[in-house]
């Protein structure tokens, strides 16, 4: 039976693979070993990719986003809360492939004196003018910006903006070249207040305010909660977007008027905008929508995953089309697969958390910290090609990106040894509340331990002798595994698994507002990081979560759950950031779990944006059934290396031709 028509919201339970042994590392009892074959022509996959997509774009807590265009590069900015360094610039050339170019604001600027969770900076606007890009964010719901002469900065200590500015702003340039900031402030209780002014040749606002507090009563009362303005012009209306309370189920509301006016009745609700099903039912806070080069518009929104348990990702970024029907916009629900807006890709992967061996001399952007952190709590320098994280007495430092993924395997290599209680480093997922956080870390209890811990309960066994460690998180289908090992080939787990579904879960609202961080940390003691890996490729991956695919649904297996199903000719599937090769290893075959109701078919294995090396042909022979299910391995036609994009393309005859439950990289030295 069908199981879910989305991939990415699927939840797979691979320990019931029959196939696997008690390390999830282990060799397989049953496999078919199969040569690579001659490389097969490419089906086209590249046109195919580059006109079709799927949500969430931007995966992992990008919430209060607003675009910036400046020819054929967009530009995003959003909420970083106390997630420094703040406010993040992303980049793209097609709307859906973002890269990460510059963080504004220092980790250790005085302004951002509390650590406290959702303290730190809100929403973050660009606009240019003078010469200068000019990033807005709120602190303290009040309005600060920095400037530079290029986007990737270096950017100027924030400077604040005098008067009543508020939060989650936007800009908006109108035809006659006027820059207008639109201003939240409180809600309509304390009252609400929205409006538009001009920002002046100095940055500051000028001229007269344009008050617009009436949209807070929009719908008669307080429940509209009038939030995240932005605005749009065409065909000589101005189109005033704003969002209600955030949080599932809620919604974006337009009003429309010939003129920038505080007269109400200049004004007209032209009501929801957007209100989306689930799973993502809070789809909100939308961009201005902006009119590519075929006159096509399009928007970016957030919304939680509402839906199987996965809100403690955040509020994620979602690509809509938006049409209009006599000159009312409306913002098409997220779809699960759409055609993609018109634009060259710039080549640029899916955006998800690095894999970082650590050789550069600075942090990479997506690299963050919980609260104001000071260089001197970590160092890429002290010692060259390590991340040394070094907390102060008694205290932790967190260095950590947005967990993006339903199912990853975090690998981190670790110079540590602990001496004393209160010793501890290692590899973790939590939030900015250390809510029911897990972690597998090298630590001091009576004497030096490997701990695996999720919430209050923890696991030890003895710690191996060696100096330097692999420790590893696997989190799949809201449960969690730790697991270490001193050659990275050969693992133990610690304790049983933890059912980490509170974490998974956690309600972000009112709450810290920041999604599950992934990455390492270090207690009372310098640890030093040789590698950290997001998602390794020596761990299986579940098939049935995938980050973009065409063709393909989730169906359910009595055996496995659910399982990568109706593949026919021509379906493929993309697995974004997969470590191929680190600390020594690479790889030099696949495996794939599958089965196949009749002949079969073939699974080509390509990498990397746009899908343009081909690696493997794996050929799936019939099984006798979809509940049969085999494991084969395929040798790669050269050794696996890096970090890559992993498409598997699908060929053969007609009709559903195979199913798939997971893949994994054979590491090989």
């Amino acid at each position: 039976m069908e199981y879910d028509r989305s991939p990415r919201f699927a939840v797979v339970m691979l320990a019931l693979i029959p196939v696997l042994a008690a390390s999830c590392d282990a060799e397989p009892s049953v496999a078919e070993s199969v040569e690579a074959t001659s490389t097969p022509e490419f089906p086209a996959l590249g046109v195919v990719t580059a006109n079709l997509y799927n949500n969430p774009v931007l995966p992992g807590d990008h919430p209060d986003m607003n675009i910036f265009r400046e020819g054929s590069d967009y530009y995003l900015t959003g909420s970083s809360f106390n997630m420094t360094p703040n406010v993040e610039i992303l980049h793209s050339k097609d709307l859906v492939h973002w890269e990460r170019v510059s963080r504004v604001v220092d980790p250790a600027w005085s302004g951002l004196a509390s650590s406290q969770a959702g303290g730190g900076t809100w929403g973050g606007f660009i606009v240019k003018f003078g010469g200068f890009y000019w990033v807005y964010f709120a602190v303290n719901f009040n309005q600060f910006f920095s400037r530079a002469t290029s986007l990737t900065g270096p950017w100027s200590t924030p400077v604040a903006v005098a008067g009543r500015t508020g939060y989650d702003d936007s800009v908006f340039v109108d035809d006659d070249g006027k820059i207008y900031m639109l201003m939240k402030s409180g809600h309509c209780t304390d009252p609400g207040f929205n409006a538009i002014q001009q920002i002046g040749a100095n940055g500051q606002l000028t001229g007269s305010l344009i008050d617009l507090s009436f949209v807070n009563n929009g719908d008669g009362g307080c429940p509209q909660w009038a939030e995240g303005p932005s605005m749009t012009k065409r065909n000589g209306f101005y189109y005033y977007f704003v969002s209600t309370n955030t949080g599932c189920g809620q919604r974006e509301v337009v009003w429309r008027s010939r003129t920038l006016s505080s007269t109400a009745s200049d004004w007209v609700n032209l009501g929801n905008a957007l209100h989306a099903p689930n799973p993502f039912s809070g789809s909100q806070h939308s961009t201005a929508p902006i009119q590519i080069a075929d006159g096509t518009w399009w928007a970016l929104y957030h919304s939680y995953e509402c839906t199987g348990g996965w809100s403690g990702l955040g509020r994620q970024g979602l690509l809509s089309q938006v049409t209009w029907q006599n000159d009312v916009p409306v913002i098409a629900p997220a779809p699960l697969t759409a055609p993609a807006p018109a634009l060259a890709s710039g080549r640029i992967p899916l955006l998800l958390p690095v894999n970082d061996d650590f050789t550069s001399s600075q942090l990479q952007p997506a690299w963050t910290f919980y609260g104001p952190t000071p260089a001197a709590r970590y160092s890429l320098t002290d010692r060259p090609g390590w991340l040394r994280v070094k907390p102060a007495a008694g205290q932790t430092t967190y260095v950590v990106q947005k967990a993006a993924l339903h199912s990853t395997a975090m690998v981190a290599s670790m110079a540590f040894t602990p001496q004393v209680d209160g010793d501890a480093a290692g590899v973790r997922l939590g939030n900015a509340n250390n809510s029911n956080q897990v972690s597998v870390a090298r630590v001091w209890s009576g004497g030096d331990q490997i701990r695996f811990a999720s919430g209050s309960t923890s696991t030890l066994v003895a710690s191996p002798a060696a100096s330097t460690v692999w420790l590893k998180l696997v989190v799949t289908g809201h449960r969690a595994t730790g697991w270490f090992s001193t050659d990275r080939l050969t693992w133990r787990q610690v304790g049983a698994a933890a059912d980490i579904s509170a974490l998974d879960g956690f309600n972000t609202v009112n709450n810290g507002w920041v999604g599950n961080q992934a990455g390492v940390f270090a207690t009372n003691r310098s640890a030093d990081f040789d590698l950290f890996s997001y998602r390794d490729g020596f761990t299986e991956i579940p098939a049935s979560e995938p980050n973009q695919w065409s063709g393909t649904s989730v169906v359910s297996s009595s055996l496995l759950g659910p399982v990568l199903g109706s593949l026919e000719n021509g379906d493929w599937a993309m697995y974004g950031g997969v470590d191929l090769a680190s600390g020594g290893v690479r790889s030099k075959a696949i495996e794939l779990t599958a089965s196949a109701a009749g002949e079969g078919g073939t699974v080509d294995i390509w990498l990397d944006p746009l899908a343009t090396t081909h690696i493997a042909s794996c050929p799936i022979v019939g099984t006798g059934g979809w509940e049969n299910w085999r494991l084969s391995s395929c040798n790669l036609t050269a050794a696996g290396t890096g970090t890559h994009e992993v498409f598997l393309t699908i060929s053969g005859g007609s009709g559903e031709l195979l199913r798939l439950a997971s893949l994994r990289f054979v590491p090989g030295t």
